[in-house]
């Protein structure tokens, strides 16, 4: 079945049978990868799986950094890679995983830019009124991922405890809304109502 397959035939071959193991998101973003950039750098290429070197695989990061890719998008490209080639040694129709044997580049660490007092007040004005009033207001207190705000409902609220619990996440793969679990573990937290919020809720 893989001794004569083109190593992008065999990535979108794998990539469509994962969705009984990946998140919603994490498919619709590897599809995403694999139609906007694998394919059409390996099809040029005519490479079967077989075949397929860390140096086609280093070739491919490379190519990308040119094309202005951050070293994080590369590097879920290379999760990505990784992911499809360790099926195939598993599958016993390679002998070794040729991404395991090339270079990423240096990933910066990340820092984000936080508004001020004076620029969060003119954000709460300017939302004031509007539908998404409230989940700004949440996150200004909170600090909550976009996916936790749209995740929040009623019942989360402990108005006699005065607590809110954070325990659910809606989240976005491609056209589709799903309903899903919090990004770790961890991410499920029970968190104070302060009097402001209190009122307002």
């Amino acid at each position: 079945e893989y001794k004569d397959i083109l190593f992008e035939v065999y990535i979108e071959k794998w990539v469509n049978e994962q969705e009984c193991y990946l998140k919603p998101t994490t498919l619709s973003g590897y599809k995403g990868i694999v139609k906007n950039h694998i394919v059409p750098f390996f099809s040029k290429m005519q490479i079967l799986l077989v075949d397929i070197t860390p140096q086609h695989i280093q070739e491919y990061y490379s190519t990308k950094v040119k094309e202005g890719l951050s070293p994080g998008s590369i590097q879920r490209h290379h999760s990505l890679l990784r992911k499809a080639l360790q099926n195939a040694v598993l599958k016993d129709v390679i002998l070794f995983n040729p991404a395991d044997k090339t270079q990423r580049p240096r990933q910066t660490k990340y820092c984000p830019s936080i508004y001020d007092a004076k620029q969060l007040k003119l954000l709460l004005q300017v939302v004031n009124g509007t539908p998404i009033e409230t989940p700004v207001i949440l996150c200004c207190h909170y600090a909550l991922r976009r996916g936790e705000i749209l995740g929040l409902q009623w019942k989360n609220i402990d108005f006699e405890n005065r607590t809110i619990a954070i325990c659910g996440s809606v989240v976005c793969a491609g056209k589709t809304i799903y309903q899903d679990s919090t990004k770790s573990q961890s991410s499920n937290r029970i968190l104070p109502i302060n009097d402001e919020i209190y009122e307002y809720l």
